[in-house]
């Protein structure tokens, strides 16, 4: 795995070891970051369920200002430090070992967002309950994109009157969609 484009294009990211967490491939990242283009340019960015934090950190190599990485699994958590500091970007981001699925309150100091990536485990989260919370703790800026990958089987119901999908594309058994938050 590794950095697709940008300040770091071609620099390699440490893998997990482990079964339990699935990286969102190059093929599908250089997809979603093409979608969204200018999008990047000093946002500030939440990775929610990092995982390897390749998302994150792509969004900074290619021009985002800053970017909180949520996980809740310490050896995830690990893994993300270690490609921070691989790709030397510790001043442009922050940890959190929280579970992003319940409570959100730990990030309204960082808030708002410009740009979230929502990469949970298949088929495991209410994301209406998610997407409320974003809303309610104030979380993000008006106009933020969201960018949510769900398995193909999933139905996702969010809070429609604050959130409107505006994309919606297939890789294999992974399916990606671009939400904008209305405010």
């Amino acid at each position: 795995m590794r950095i697709i484009a940008g300040l770091l294009k071609g620099k390699k990211l440490f893998s997990p070891k482990t079964e339990g967490i699935r990286p969102t491939s190059d093929r599908m990242r250089e997809a979603i970051f093409s979608i969204l283009g200018d999008e990047l340019l000093s946002a500030n960015v939440l990775d929610l369920f990092a995982g390897t934090g390749a998302l994150g950190l792509e969004a900074l190599s290619r021009g985002a200002s800053f970017c909180v990485f949520v996980d809740n699994s310490p050896s995830t958590i690990s893994l993300i430090q270690k490609n921070i500091d691989t790709c030397e970007l510790v001043l442009q981001a922050d940890i959190y070992q929280k579970d992003a699925s319940s409570d959100l309150s730990f990030l309204i100091d960082q808030a708002p967002f410009s740009l979230v990536f929502i990469d949970p485990p298949y088929e495991k989260i209410d994301f209406s309950l998610l997407f409320q919370q974003l809303h309610d703790q104030k979380l993000l800026q008006k106009g933020a994109l969201l960018v949510l990958e769900t398995s193909v089987k999933e139905i996702v119901f969010i809070p429609e009157r604050f959130f409107s999908l505006i994309k919606r594309r297939t890789y294999g058994k992974s399916r990606v969609s671009f939400f904008e938050y209305m405010g």
